[in-house]
């Protein structure tokens, strides 16, 4: 079982244990910057194919033939 000490009882080791080493934080920078670098070539090209094929995406409109 973790024991919490009381804020009262801690020292300054005790707060840097805490603190995500150098290779954590930035593999968490990096699964981050890597989302962004998706999702914005995922909007160029979803627009990139918009003007190439001069419409938009599909679209179901509820109309039966």
């Amino acid at each position: 079982m973790v024991q919490v000490k009381d804020l009262t009882e801690l020292k300054l080791e005790d707060l840097w244990r805490e603190v995500k080493d150098e290779e954590g934080w930035w593999g968490d920078f990096e699964r981050e910057t890597l989302r962004v670098a998706k999702r914005l070539l995922e909007g160029v090209m979803a627009e990139e194919l918009i003007e190439q094929l001069r419409a938009g995406r599909y679209r179901r409109t509820g109309l039966s033939l």
